[in-house]
């Protein structure tokens, strides 16, 4: 049975982009294969950081089954929303479950911030300390642990 799920995956792409990896139209098929897999039950804590994309969309979803979830940013919340969340459209629907998210992880006591060198670019450091937390919050026990990795396949 495992009971902490670490995140990470792709934000969606920004408009315009060369390369298609997230493309918006493609967000409410990724919420569903999210959905899927929480469903199962066997996950009783999120680790992730607060992305628009994967990270979002996966504590939304959290939310909505009630999974709690600890928040990891590299930066201070508001820096870490203009760099990382309102960058994308569409931006009122990230802005809105971004805060949702921040809000409830604050209020539980589950939002670390300025994690790395206190730059909303640091994200090798924020993967290290989800991991890193994922693994505490297990008691230490690396087989209470998944990770859900949201990607692309590039």
């Amino acid at each position: 049975m495992q009971n902490v799920m670490a995140v990470a995956g792709r934000r969606v792409d920004p408009q315009g982009a060369s390369a298609s990896r997230f493309p918006v139209s493609r967000v409410e098929q990724v919420r569903s294969l999210i959905l899927s897999r929480l469903s199962q039950g066997d996950i009783r804590k999120i680790v992730c950081s607060a992305a628009c994309g994967a990270d979002l969309l996966t504590l939304d979803v959290a939310a909505d089954l009630s999974i709690a979830a600890r928040i990891i940013l590299p930066s201070t919340t508001e820096s870490f929303k203009i760099s990382s969340v309102l960058d994308r459209a569409p931006q009122q629907a990230w802005s809105e479950m971004y805060d949702r998210a921040v809000s409830a992880a604050a209020k539980r006591g589950d939002l670390i911030l300025n994690v790395g060198d206190n730059s909303s670019t640091d994200y090798g450091a924020v993967n290290d300390a989800i991991l890193d937390s994922a693994c505490s919050l297990a008691g230490g026990n690396p087989s209470s642990v998944v990770a859900l990795i949201i990607w692309d396949g590039q």
